[in-house]
């Protein structure tokens, strides 16, 4: 036991073991502590002990608890992807593992395996990149934070800045030209262009003889010219007004996708984005090109959708993404270009343009001033001319190119 007097009578000093019946020792000085107060700490000491999980926790165990305290104040998105790669590849890895025995090589073992998945397993598959390991990486670091913050752990076993990131080069911004827009929203436009696209990347189907019969081909992808082809190039083509309204917004795909007509203040000029990245809604006057978009869908009741797919429903990320390469495809543009390089575009556009920064920040709703520098909130009226200058070099009445901004003849 335990309550011991310091010899010169101004404290006591307590002894506890943190965690069960193993383990070293732990002690606390309490100066100027009187022997009830000191045999109250005590027992808070041991009782906090007894409810250890204890330095042999394993990681598996962390994570039960980690799943179900800490995620569920998370985005929905962010919990998705968190769960998915616990559950994919750290938990089979490092789940029996008690987590006092983690160090830095483990993690390091980790990322030369993760980088080696595609030889292992299917070698057609790309090298995984090095963000993606350094999330996965810094989700487990985060599991052992939080499991010593609880006490289920007596401390994270991996000392902070053990492990080094992997370098990698800076990927560059891309944005697009306007040249190179007014290009791809006519992509789906041209019904010959489609075909013979449809014609290159045809897949058919072997040709068999069976007995006694000429021979066939069983089986292949839709004729070019026919009926169902240019219907799904129609569907295709129904994504075009919300690419042009991530472009004359600003926007990011998901509050694209999200926006209702509740949002929209057609009599204002006003469209209210909810900004599920930073939990903030910004609000922007409608350019004459924003109008025309918004109008040309139709307007819908307050909580229908603004840009829905010709279904009904919500746009599904992937599927809008396959449609912009198909696009790009289709019109040889440059095949680094993202979707997202479309808010990239607007940024840009704006900056060759002679706004401010904080402008653009307000307009492309950054919050933080190591993303656009300096911010400052402004009034719509403000942000007027530059959603307007948005809208004309969209509708092509001026050029962007590579070295700046041109006017149309």
């Amino acid at each position: 036991m335990s309550v011991r007097r310091l010899p010169d009578g101004s404290g006591f000093v307590i002894r506890w073991l943190p965690s069960g019946k193993a383990g070293p020792y732990r002690q606390e000085t309490l100066r100027g502590a009187t022997f009830a107060e000191a045999k109250r700490a005590h027992a808070k000491k041991v009782a906090a002990g007894g409810r250890h999980v204890g330095r042999r926790a394993l990681v598996k165990e962390l994570w039960a608890r980690y799943s179900a305290i800490e995620l569920p104040k998370r985005a929905p998105g962010w919990r998705s992807r968190v769960e998915g790669f616990f559950e994919r590849l750290l938990i089979p890895r490092f789940g029996e593992l008690r987590a006092d025995v983690l160090t830095t090589a483990h993690l390091v073992r980790y990322r030369h395996e993760r980088e080696l998945d595609h030889v292992r397993g299917d070698a057609r598959m790309p090298l995984v990149k090095a963000a993606t390991i350094d999330k996965e990486v810094s989700g487990l670091l985060a599991l052992l934070n939080f499991a010593a913050g609880e006490g289920l752990i007596e401390r994270n076993p991996i000392p902070p800045r053990a492990l080094r990131r992997e370098r990698r080069p800076a990927v560059p911004q891309n944005f697009f030209t306007t040249e190179e827009w007014q290009t791809f929203t006519a992509a789906f436009d041209d019904e010959k262009a489609w075909e013979r696209d449809r014609e290159k990347v045809r897949k058919l189907g072997p040709v068999l003889q069976r007995p006694g019969k000429t021979a066939r081909r069983f089986g292949g992808g839709r004729r070019p010219e026919s009926k169902e082809s240019h219907e799904h190039r129609e569907r295709l083509r129904a994504s075009m007004p919300l690419f042009r309204w991530l472009l004359v917004s600003g926007s990011r795909v998901g509050e694209g996708i999200a926006l209702r007509w509740k949002g929209v203040d057609l009599v204002r000029g006003l469209v209210t984005i909810y900004q599920e990245k930073t939990k903030c809604a910004k609000v922007l006057p409608l350019s004459t090109e924003a109008r025309r978009v918004l109008k040309a869908q139709g307007r819908g009741l307050p909580d229908a959708l603004v840009f829905p797919r010709p279904s009904g429903g919500p746009w599904e990320h992937a599927k809008l993404w396959r449609t912009f390469k198909a696009a790009l495809a289709l019109v040889g543009g440059r095949g680094v270009l993202r979707i997202h390089d479309l808010r990239h575009t607007a940024g840009s556009w704006l900056a060759q343009e002679g706004f401010s920064e904080a402008v653009i920040a307000e307009i492309l709703g950054h919050k933080r001033g190591g993303v656009t520098a300096g911010y400052v909130h402004l009034k719509p009226e403000h942000l007027r001319a530059a959603v307007e200058k948005l809208g004309v070099l969209s509708a092509g009445d001026a050029r962007v190119t590579r070295a700046g901004v041109e006017n149309a003849e």
